[in-house]
């Protein structure tokens, strides 16, 4: 068995709730909208000034602001609104402030804290991810286990890597 000891850390989990909430398909979709419109308004914008057809310029221009606007708003959501709420949720609830001893095998993984223990076989884990800050455990389409890499060695995060691939499959393909 092997363990390790952590602190939820505000950015473990804004990592965390931002990996799961942008891994969503209809988010995904969404967030590439800002992206498209503006490419598709720069492209007409610039086909109309080379023409010096300048109702189609002024035609196309709020378009191209409004995407500007909703690619402002997703990287002030992204660096400031994700950080904050989870700087607020370190503040004020107690659990992620609890310090959690993690252990696993090649049968299960245990979660530890002042509050109790829960035990999960490999296989109860409907998927899993790996974000940039750590691991990410599903067990379910809603619910998710982080463990940040932060306070493992490379070595466990290969061996976790693999029982999860083994158990489970490739990181984020869901399990049949």
């Amino acid at each position: 068995m092997h363990t390790a000891t952590y602190r939820f850390s505000a950015a473990d989990l804004a990592d965390a709730r931002g990996y799961a909430f942008h891994s969503l398909p209809l988010v995904r979709a969404f967030r590439a909208l800002p992206f498209l419109m503006t490419g598709y308004a720069l492209l007409m914008i610039a086909r109309y000034a080379l023409q010096q057809r300048w109702s189609g310029v002024m035609l196309h221009t709020p378009l191209f602001c409004g995407g500007l606007v909703l690619l402002a708003l997703r990287w002030l959501g992204d660096r400031w609104v994700l950080p904050l709420a989870a700087r607020l949720r370190i503040a004020r609830d107690k659990s992620p402030q609890d310090e959690t001893v993690i252990s696993w095998g090649p049968e299960q993984i245990t979660f530890q804290n002042s509050r109790g223990q829960s035990q999960w076989a490999w296989g109860d884990f409907h998927r899993w991810q790996e974000a940039s800050g750590g691991l990410l455990l599903w067990r379910s389409d809603r619910l998710y286990s982080y463990v940040p890499k932060r306070v493992l060695t490379g070595d466990q995060i290969a061996e976790l890597r693999a029982i999860l691939t083994g158990a489970l499959g490739p990181a984020g393909k869901r399990r049949k």
